[in-house]
């Protein structure tokens, strides 16, 4: 990712955010995802060192995901098709889901257990209004799209489900709330399962 998240803020630190360590020792040392998101909201006034932290914080190893473990195959008449959605959010400028996002893709790859096989994945990633004016602005929107690809993909995916990475522009307002929403990996699965006991299928037109 470019550098150019400088422009944002202050291209030499205060002399206030050097004496609270923002430096680039402190960036070093600096190894877990709470860590670095501690040291750039510190540094925030530092333009070099929050680009640094937002580079390492970026590139961190994604957690081990559990495995996706699909049903036995059924016969075509006793299944149905399954739709599973969900919305996978991020701090600004980043790219590495929370750790509540994470559990939310950890209960999406259970949920995904009662299938017997995943037909299709499409993830969208997007930016903020604010993000948006940045020259990194669709690199970032795919790469939050990707994180969550490469998530699925390392529980177990399969590399012969079909999987859509795009992405869009900003949907939402400006507030603080709605910006929020705007950061997001829409993640969209269909998949076929065993219709439930005492289910009916539905009639064919």
């Amino acid at each position: 990712m470019a550098l150019g998240i400088c422009a944002s803020h202050a291209a030499v630190a205060a002399p206030e955010a050097q004496e609270a360590g923002c430096n680039e020792e402190a960036v070093e040392a600096a190894m877990t995802v709470r860590q670095l998101r501690a040291l750039r909201e510190r540094c925030v006034r530092n333009g070099e060192v929050y680009a640094n932290v937002l580079m390492k914080t970026n590139t961190l190893p994604l957690p081990l995901a559990p495995a996706i473990r699909l049903q036995p195959p059924a016969p075509a008449k006793d299944s149905e098709e399954m739709r599973a959605a969900l919305g996978i959010y991020f701090y600004l400028h980043e790219s590495y889901p929370t750790e509540t996002d994470f559990n939310d893709l950890d209960q999406l790859i259970r949920t995904l257990g009662n299938a017997w096989r995943i037909e299709s994945v499409r993830i969208t990633g997007s930016v903020d209004r604010l993000e948006a004016g940045l020259t990194f602005a669709r690199s970032l929107a795919r790469e939050r799209a990707q994180a969550v690809r490469d998530y699925l993909q390392a529980a177990g995916l399969g590399e012969k489900v079909p999987v859509t990475v795009t992405i869009r522009e900003p949907e939402q307002g400006d507030s603080e709330m709605e910006r929020a929403q705007d950061r997001v990996a829409e993640v969209t699965v269909m998949a076929v399962r065993k219709r439930p006991p005492g289910a009916t299928a539905t009639p064919e037109e």
